[in-house]
């Protein structure tokens, strides 16, 4: 343990986090009348379904994978052991924020700590799946299936027992995406702009763990895209929702990301990542939108001629090119 530069509390808070649930809870109405509900029965009958998620992932998970470091080579501890340290971190400072709090609660099994707090974020993230499906019309059954699926998940499984990063940010993006897929008012309401500053908070605290989370991070809003919305409306929103969530985020998590950038992990890996983004979206992604263009395209023809595809071939064509 590094005792010259031991962290400050302030460093091991989520002050991004926390300020997300601040926004999330602003952006369901008053505080009165919601405390006031607790007292009946509604809402904790409404917190069984998501409750018993996260019950049944932690259980299943901790049967079918055993709590162990997923970096090699000493790269699992060494992530643990920047939690001790107030120095800077050559990735960013989020990991200190998100696991430094517990590790300071259990000095004597750091490692057992992160563990811990992993699995619990990676459940919540399960219970998140489930809310953003809810939230975009999609019925019980089809909601607990996806949920189901990524509990289940072999990937998401071990790395939810252990002290990876990717873990942490899949867990924050998924949080994110349920925020930004629950939203609710108009574009030009509190609720809507609220949401949608939470959901940039969860992302920025993602992107603060490392850069690399910067791709997905970008695209999550997309998620507004779905649901049974008409089709201009959900553009719209997710319009608003890339520029709020998105001015967010990199109010955020640009300075850490120009900081980590402007290192040696910057120089050595920055040129190398943006030509294989290049490449991919060659090989790959243009390929890819190209035959979803002329899937959503046939769906609209076929519907022309009298043959149905869809009850409504229109709705089909965003959700094919997405």
């Amino acid at each position: 343990r590094h005792r010259d530069e031991a962290p400050t509390a302030w460093q091991c808070v989520p002050w991004a986090l926390l300020v997300a649930l601040a926004l999330a809870l602003a952006a369901r109405g008053p505080l009165r009348p919601r405390l006031a509900a607790l007292r009946t029965a509604a809402p904790w009958r409404r917190a069984l379904i998501p409750a018993a998620i996260v019950a049944a992932t932690l259980t299943l998970r901790a049967w079918v994978s055993p709590a162990a470091f997923f970096h090699q080579n000493g790269h699992g501890p060494s992530w643990v052991a920047h939690t001790f340290t107030g120095a800077h971190h050559a990735y960013g400072t989020g990991f200190r924020e998100v696991f430094g709090a517990v590790v300071r609660l259990a000095p004597s099994s750091p490692d057992g700590a992160v563990f811990a707090l992993q699995s619990l974020l990676g459940a919540a993230a399960v219970a998140a799946l489930w809310a953003t499906a809810r939230a975009l019309g999609a019925p019980q059954v089809l909601a607990l299936a996806a949920a189901f699926a990524a509990a289940v998940d072999p990937v998401l499984a071990r790395a939810s027992r252990s002290e990876s990063h990717y873990a942490a940010q899949t867990s924050l993006l998924f949080i994110a995406a349920a925020l930004l897929a629950r939203a609710s008012g108009p574009v030009r309401s509190r609720a809507f702009a609220l949401s949608c500053a939470a959901a940039g908070l969860v992302l920025a605290q993602a992107m603060r763990m490392h850069p690399v989370a910067w791709v997905a991070a970008a695209l999550v809003p997309s998620v507004m895209l779905l649901g049974p919305d008409p089709l201009a409306r959900r553009v719209a929103r997710t319009a608003a929702g890339f520029a709020l969530a998105g001015a967010t985020c990199a109010l955020f998590a640009l300075p850490t990301v120009r900081t980590v950038m402007a290192g040696q992990l910057g120089a050595q890996w920055a040129p190398r990542h943006a030509s294989a983004i290049l490449t991919a979206a060659q090989r790959g992604a243009l390929p890819a939108l190209v035959v979803a263009a002329a899937v959503a395209l046939a769906i609209r023809g076929l519907a022309s001629y009298g043959v149905v595809v869809a009850r409504s071939p229109r709705r089909m064509i965003l959700p094919a090119l997405v």
